[in-house]
């Protein structure tokens, strides 16, 4: 099973278009987490209509207090699902035709980044799905490192693959509409992340300095 974690902020038509997405073009066993905050009354009634109109991949929804990161959403959700490979998801990407039938036939190691659609010049894809095995083994059991905020845990643990030798990119194709590439609006949930950009992208540059410690507790 695939267990995809969707952290979600104010975006309940979004988080819905994800959902519908995961839905339709699912061909193997999936579970979802979403994980919403306290206040998000909009998405949490969104979410609980989706879930009533014959969905057949099961839908958990996790409620978190005091304005939680996405960082903190994504590890809470992975802590608590239970397929064997868990992914890193997000309320703006869209899924794509047996994305998970496709993925797991990429040859891999127990990691695998999910490619974009946008063609850059980058060694890295923004989202991911790791085996619980893998994570124990090579992030120190968590999900997302949990010191940064918003920006950076892909690009960790992106290096902790190619580290390990382990950096294999699926097959599948799975769209992420977001600001930076120009395919998404501005709105106030990007807003929450630029003024940690900075801080974020320097803890990076530190930690890789230190060959990226786990000093942090793993709940794997």
């Amino acid at each position: 099973m695939i267990s995809v974690i969707i952290p979600s902020l104010d975006r309940p038509q979004r988080l819905i278009s994800c959902l519908t997405s995961l839905q339709k073009y699912s061909k193997g066993s999936v579970e979802v987490v979403v994980i919403l905050d306290g206040e998000d009354k909009s998405s949490l009634e969104a979410v609980t209509d989706f879930a009533t109109k014959g969905v057949t991949i099961p839908i958990t929804v996790r409620i978190l207090k005091d304005h939680p990161t996405p960082i903190e959403k994504w590890n809470h959700g992975a802590k608590h699902s239970k397929g064997g490979w868990i992914m890193l998801a997000a309320d703006d990407i869209v899924f794509t035709q047996e994305w998970d039938i496709v993925s797991l036939a990429t040859p891999n190691h127990g990691f695998l980044a999910l490619r974009d659609t946008v063609q850059l010049d980058r060694w890295f894809e923004p989202h991911y799905m790791a085996t619980r095995g893998w994570l124990k083994q090579f992030n120190g059991g968590v999900l997302a490192c949990p010191h940064y905020k918003h920006w950076c845990p892909d690009t960790e643990i992106a290096q902790r693959a190619y580290r390990a030798g382990h950096y294999k990119v699926s097959e599948a194709i799975i769209p992420h509409n977001h600001i930076i590439w120009g395919t998404a609006p501005n709105d106030a949930t990007y807003d929450r992340a630029k003024p940690y950009h900075n801080t974020d992208l320097k803890l990076f540059n530190e930690r890789m300095s230190k060959s990226f410690p786990n000093d942090y507790e793993g709940y794997l």
